[in-house]
């Protein structure tokens, strides 16, 4: 016997699943976004050709990085990297749109601007994000990190 949800309890989920959604999903994800801003490396004045795009987990806010001293590490590195934290709210991934986004919106607009070599970093949701991203588009991406953490 199959079991079928009855169209008022699969409203009721909806709208239960709606209300839990952070606030940020109000940006629409199929628009074009803002290009997030470049952290060079201070131990180089010229631009790197490496970009670190980090891609924040569920609920985290693209200031996460910074508070957890990913940047800061990444700078004291002896590989001079630019980074870039994408604000890849959940909207994304729900709408189907999170890879090509990132491909339009970060990876082929630094592309035009010099980087040869893109790594994604994620955590959490970001990590699945940054999987995706490479699947969809592996001929740009050169490296990997995932990190599974609660909280960074």
């Amino acid at each position: 016997m199959k079991i079928r949800p009855r169209p008022v309890f699969v409203l009721v989920l909806a709208v239960a699943l709606a209300s839990l959604l952070p606030p940020a999903l109000a940006a629409d994800p199929t628009q074009e976004q803002q290009h997030p801003d470049v952290s060079r490396n201070p131990a180089s004045d010229a631009q790197s050709e490496d970009l670190v795009v980090f891609l924040p987990g569920r609920g985290d806010t693209p200031t996460a990085f910074e508070k957890a001293g990913f940047l800061e590490i990444l700078a004291a590195s002896s590989r001079p990297m630019d980074a870039v934290v994408v604000d890849a709210h959940l909207g994304y991934y729900i709408s189907g749109l999170l890879a090509e986004r990132v491909y339009q919106d970060v990876l082929m607009h630094y592309r035009n601007r010099g980087y040869r070599d893109f790594y994604l970093v994620g955590t959490s949701l970001g990590g699945y994000g940054a999987l995706w991203v490479d699947h969809e588009h592996q001929a740009l991406i050169s490296g990997l990190i995932l990190i599974a953490s609660p909280n960074i």
